[in-house]
């Protein structure tokens, strides 16, 4: 389905110069694909990629080493099993 949403969205890119049925076929086809993704998805998981695209540039800037420490050093049973990281 991923690969789907790619060309969807690479012929969106292509529409300049194009009839206007060509453009309103694409969005009725990304509309289909947006309401697929919200009934197969739960309302969180929609919310946190949601969120993620809105927050990119906030999100870019954290680092994925201090997100890892502190995800491991929550418990032991964490720390066993994907190690240190120091």
């Amino acid at each position: 389905m991923l690969g789907c949403i790619c060309q969807v969205l690479n012929v969106t890119e292509r529409l300049d110069g194009c009839g206007s049925a060509t453009a309103e076929h694409t969005f009725s086809v990304i509309r289909q694909v947006k309401s697929w993704l919200r009934s197969t998805m739960s309302s969180n998981t929609l919310n946190n990629r949601l969120f993620s695209t809105i927050h990119k540039q906030r999100i870019d800037e954290v680092s994925a080493l201090d997100v890892a420490k502190e995800f491991v050093e929550v418990n032991e049973q964490r720390r066993m099993y994907f190690g240190h990281y120091d």
